[in-house]
């Protein structure tokens, strides 16, 4: 599946980045998976989230076909597809001057 999107730092790239100008108080990631009946399903939720946000190209027919195929080879899981999220929790304060 081909992906585009944003390139997102790691957990240490961005308490390095943000160590320059805030006290860092608290640091975290955890990876979430979640399970949906079907890619059409994962497609829908995508969309309510805003996730898709960046994307504004339209699919075709077999583009949506094949995504679909291709979502159901790669992330069958006992209830459908599966769905991950990593997000990353960065809590921080202004220096004190």
């Amino acid at each position: 599946m081909q992906g585009g999107g944003l390139r997102y730092h790691s957990l240490h790239e961005l308490e390095q980045l943000a160590g320059k100008y805030f006290e860092l108080t608290n640091c975290r990631e955890e990876v979430q998976r979640l399970e949906f009946a079907s890619p059409e399903a994962v497609l829908h939720h995508i969309r309510q989230t805003g996730v898709n946000a960046l994307s504004r190209r339209t699919w075709t027919k077999s583009q949506y076909k094949r995504f679909i195929d291709q979502y159901k080879e790669l992330f069958s899981c006992a209830h459908g597809v599966s769905l991950t999220y990593h997000p990353v929790y960065c809590c921080m304060k202004t220096r004190a001057s």
